[in-house]
């Protein structure tokens, strides 16, 4: 008993059987539940009931709410605010997209504001005041880009500009057919307006009595006009030709009066669906016949159901007494979860004379009706696997025996062993082969009985027996490998197995890796394996690859999970594409190849938690369902069924964020920027949230985007719906993304265009301010010597036309004068200018206790670009920077302003990296040409020392414990080089003693009377030679070796040393 138990559970797991066959199927009506999303009011976070239901051209659905209007875009809820939250009876949506909206004694119409959220606007203020008391708006609809709204005894209708008003119509509803307004005036019968009047319509007043809750065009000849369906809350259905009403008879005629018909939709393959006030949702096709009733036995969690929509994708929406459903009607899928006894998974299905059985856990059971769903056979109380037919009976195999079902009961036992698989034999009349858990047996029909003629043990259970035309057969199960059986079968009949060959394969005989699934194929069986699908060649007896099905699998790769014969020998598989299941089909060519057709509704399936699939076939309707055991229950697939969900759908940019909590962008999709979008720079870290208007399995849709002007390319796709970038430099940007749907259906893309705005100290207007600073300055400078120089001339001019005789004399001396007036000129304006420069640089070094600074510079003789900076940041953690402008003069200088200026904003709150990064951009975007600032920074915090370098000299530090001086060479491009550049970061441990060393290169370019360069060799040797206890001593070296290198030559650049000791 024991061993029977945990057989019946690996049998389950591992769903070893695959029932199939090729009876006569008539009558076929097996039918299951809907698959139906239910959206709680805890959900959309609103009040429970609602009433009507509308979808505007991108896609987002709009529910009519007790106390507002709610928006759901596939991913998030939004609740639209009306007056007063009052109750919002009736929405509709006009050809231009725009959503007018009954609410309680209000009525008007949703529009984006600013920023793109929708608001309620009333129309109130354009309606004559004498019709202002018209109680409750009980309905609205449009037609072209009219809206008609209806109150109790008013018509409104508003062009866009102004109302007419129709008085004296008695009726709670308006009816939107072909283009026109229909209504079921009280007392007086159904009435149409038409050259703006109403008329009664021919025998409209069949109806002054009765009430109209839906109209619908029926068109049963496809005609456009051929005939409406009218709904009746009280009297059920009736068709009108345009001349006279008759009632429409259906099989639920009793079921729809007795449970009163609130709205009707047309369904995506023509059906109807009609809400009840009491017995939820009927659906029927044009012919009256009833195709299923969804109530709360199939899900829904009311019967009390107001309206229903058919969206883009054809899904129907319902709105009820408590919260909002989404169904997929019609759909070639429906559930058998809880269908009477069976609970959730099945170990087997198969059909016997028109009848459906399945094997499970608790028993056979069989599908007696679609309202009882699947009952326990008689006498069942035995875990079940496998069906079997036989001579017109019906086997099934237990964990107990196999026993005969007759008039839907279990009776006559076969055998009393654990029954795994059975097969019929094709080729030995009369003989039937039974898996056991310890090998098999043949029985073979003795008279009116069964007997078992032989029996064989065998290493463990078994799984699956297939056999091939000349009557041998393959075995496989829980033991390693597969077992042949070849020979004389025949004479297993006398219970010899003597001239029977038994043979063991196992990997060392080349299987090709484990086999998990043996079926029949129409030439040889198929064995499958982790490794692919393979054929035995018995000539040269080795396994083989199955190339014909090889080839559909293999593009893309596919790796077969479960397999199983369908019609005209085609192959149903459950796959894996790079880990993700999917199901399709293999077709066989005439070729004898096959190829691959994949099933993308099954997608709504989490295929991960199939067990195992069963084939249904009906060869006379030349048509083939496929039943799937899941964990969440029994699922038929059928392909008749056609749906619309393979439409095409919309992604949907749904709102922007700025700086985490200032909202710029609500979504709205006809909402027009007036134009660019422009966001100031201190608001530069951004967010997108997304949605895809696609509502099958929703938090299933992939998304991938790509910010263009940041990003090299698009993303890979994920299932996040937003997205975020920090810290975006000034430029033009445009987001874009796009959706793929659990079907593989890609949607269109959106775009959303915006303009991160400059930093203020990099507008146009900044820098003009600080060029007219640096060049009044030395314009100030050169008028002073100017101004000077004139005056003295005039002095001397007027002393030489006093004393010419005088100064004739002294001509060569005065040249001289002159001359030497003319240099001192010069020099001082040279001397200003680098007292410009050196204005730059900071007064005084930073005081920190853990780090001693002395620092130099020597101007050249033309004014250079060097520049040297400190700051502390927030941590405490001190930054140093060297800077070399290319260049000399004025460019040199505002170059160096701007790069202050980028210190001076940018150093403390950004890291190294993001600093390098955001300058390089900044100096790049500001269009000055060729000229480029050499950069280093590094940042010292605890003794640990980060740094990037950006074209300036190697940085050198000097190990005190093991007296070394290590070169740090991480040289990126210049600031302002190339748009996007990448800048390596060195980092490392200091100890107390080492020495940082930062120079410019106009040290090591110092040149001697012979031209020679003093280079970085001998800077290096100097280095070590000067090492002291003090900076400022260092720094003296070097200043003393630099000189004594040059002698009376001038330096040509400017030299500069950052020195600084860990104490």
């Amino acid at each position: 008993m024991i061993i029977k138990t945990i057989y019946s559970v690996l049998l389950l797991l591992l769903n070893f059987s695959i029932s199939f066959g090729y009876q006569v199927i008539a009558g076929n009506n097996a039918k299951g539940k809907p698959f139906i999303n239910y959206y709680s009011p805890k959900v959309y976070k609103s009040n429970a009931r609602n009433w009507d239901i509308t979808q505007d051209p991108h896609g987002i659905m709009y529910f009519a709410n007790e106390t507002g209007v709610l928006e759901y875009d596939g991913n998030n809820w939004r609740k639209i605010r009306v007056p007063q939250d009052k109750p919002v009876r009736s929405i509709s949506i006009d050809d231009r997209g725009k959503l007018y909206v009954c609410a309680d004694i209000d009525f008007g119409y949703l529009e984006p504001d600013k920023k793109g959220e929708l608001q309620y606007a009333s129309l109130l203020p354009f309606l004559k005041e004498k019709y202002h008391n018209f109680g409750e708006v009980s309905d609205v609809k449009t037609i072209d880009n009219f809206a008609y709204f209806k109150t109790k005894d008013k018509i409104f209708r508003w062009d866009g500009l102004s109302f007419t008003v129709w008085d004296s119509v008695f009726a709670f509803q308006l009816h939107s057919i072909n283009d026109k307004i229909y209504v079921r005036n009280e007392s007086i019968g159904l009435m149409v307006l038409e050259d703006d009047e109403l008329k009664l319509i021919p025998d409209g007043d069949f109806f002054s009595s009765t009430s109209v809750s839906s109209m619908l065009p029926y068109g049963a000849s496809n005609a456009v006009n051929d005939s409406l369906l009218i709904a009746s809350y009280e009297g059920g259905l009736f068709l009108y030709d345009y001349n006279k009403f008759s009632p429409f008879k259906t099989e639920a005629d009793k079921y729809l009066i007795s449970n009163q018909i609130n709205n009707a939709e047309v369904t995506s393959n023509g059906n109807f669906a009609l809400t009840t006030q009491r017995g939820g949702v009927v659906i029927i096709d044009k012919f009256g016949k009833l195709v299923k009733i969804i109530d709360e036995k199939s899900g829904l969690q009311t019967n009390v159901c107001y309206n229903v929509f058919r969206d883009k994708s054809g899904g129907l929406w319902l709105t009820s007494e408590y919260g909002i459903n989404y169904i997929k009607e019609p759909s070639p899928l429906s559930s058998f979860k809880n269908s009477g006894d069976l609970k959730n998974i099945s170990n087997s299905v198969y059909r016997f004379k028109n009848k459906i059985y399945a094997a499970t856990e608790l028993g056979p059971m069989i599908l007696k009706n679609n309202d009882v769903g699947f009952q326990l056979l008689n006498g069942s109380n035995q875990p079940s696997s496998v069906f079997a037919e036989f001579n017109d009976q019906l086997f099934v195999g237990t964990s107990y025996g196999t026993y005969l079902i007759e008039n839907n009961s279990i009776t006559k036992e076969i055998i009393n062993e654990v029954t795994t698989c059975i097969l019929v034999s094709d080729i030995f009349p009369g003989r039937i082969y039974i898996g056991t858990y310890n090998g098999f047996s043949v029985l073979e029909k003795r008279g009116s009985r069964l007997k078992v003629v032989y029996k064989k043990e065998l290493p463990d259970e078994v799984i699956n027996i297939i056999e091939e035309g000349d009557g041998s057969l393959w075995i496989n199960g829980f033991f390693p490998g597969l077992i042949s059986v070849t020979g004389s079968l025949n004479k297993l009949s006398t219970g010899s197995d003597s001239s029977v060959n038994y043979k063991h394969f196992d990997n060392s005989d080349e299987l090709p890796g484990s086999v998990s699934r043996i079926i029949k194929n129409n030439i040889s069986p198929l064995f499958i394996t982790n490794n692919g699908i393979y054929t035995y060649n018995k000539l040269k007896q080795t396994f083989e690859k199955y190339s014909p099905l090889s080839k559909a699998l293999s593009d893309p790769p596919k790796e077969a999970a479960l397999i199983a014969n369908g019609k005209n020998n085609s192959i149903w598989i459950l796959a894996y594409l790079k880990n993700k299941p999917v199901m399709g089909k293999a077709l066989m060519q005439p070729d004898g190849n096959y190829t691959w057709q994949p099933i993308p509704e099954l997608s709504l399936l989490d295929l991960n938690t199939v067990y195992s699939i069963y084939p249904d076939s009906d060869p006379l309707a030349d048509s083939e369902k496929l039943w799937l055991s899941t964990e969440d229950g029994l699922v038929l697939y059928d392909p008749s069924i056609e749906s619309n969900s393979l439409s095409n759908y919309s992604t949907l940019l749904r709102k922007v964020t700025v700086k985490q909590d200032s909202i710029i962008y609500y979504g709205a999709n006809n909402f027009e920027t007036d134009g660019k979008v422009e966001i100031e720079y201190s608001k530069n870290d951004i967010m997108f949230e997304y949605s895809a208007a696609h509502y099958d399995k929703p938090n299933s849709t992939y998304f991938k985007t790509y910010l263009e002007g940041e990003e090299d390319g698009w993303s890979g796709w994920g299932l996040e719906t937003k997205k975020v970038f920090t810290n975006l430099s000034q430029g033009d940007y445009v987001f874009r993304v796009t959706a793929k749907n659990l079907y593989g259906i890609e949607s269109n893309l959106t775009s959303y265009s915006f303009t991160v705005l400059a930093p203020w100290y990099l507008t146009w207007w900044a820098f003009i301010l600080y060029a007219l600073f640096t060049g009044g300055t030395l314009f100030s400078i050169r008028k002073f010597e100017l101004d000077r120089r004139d005056k003295n001339n005039r002095v001397r001019e007027s002393e030489l036309k006093a004393e010419t005789a005088e100064f004739q004399a002294k001509a060569a001396e005065t040249q001289a004068k002159l001359i030497q007036a003319d240099n001192d000129r010069k020099t001082k304006e040279l001397e200003e200018a680098r007292e410009l420069q050196l204005s730059m640089l900071p007064k005084e070094l930073p005081d920190t206790p853990d780090l001693d600074i002395a620092v130099y510079m020597q101007t050249a003789t033309e004014v250079g670009g060097d520049y040297y900076d400190f700051s502390i940041k927030d941590d405490g953690s001190l930054n140093i920077a060297l800077g070399d402008a290319t260049g000399h003069g004025m460019k040199a200088g505002i170059l160096v302003t701007m790069m202050k200026s980028l210190f001076n904003a940018n150093s403390i709150d950004k890291s190294v990296e993001d600093f390098f990064t955001s300058s390089n951009r900044a100096i790049k975007n500001s269009k000055l040409g060729r000229m480029m600032m050499a950069f280093a920074m590094m940042n010292i915090k605890n003794k640990t020392v980060t740094m990037a370098n950006a074209g300036i000299p190697p940085v050198y530090i000097y190990r005190k414990q093991i007296d070394k001086v290590e070169e740090v060479k991480n040289n990126g491009l210049p600031l302002g080089a190339m748009k996007i550049s990448k800048y390596e970061i060195f980092s490392s441990k200091l100890q107390t003693g080492d020495i940082i060393l930062m120079l410019s290169d106009g040290f090591p370019e110092l040149q001697n009377e012979n031209n020679e360069l003093y280079g970085y060799g001998r800077m290096i040797d100097t280095f070590k030679k000067s090492l002291s206890d003090n900076p400022e001593e260092i720094i003296k070296h070097l200043k003393t070796a630099g000189a004594n290198w040059i002698g009376d030559n001038a330096p040509i650049d400017d030299v500069t040393f950052v020195v600084i000791k860990i104490k």
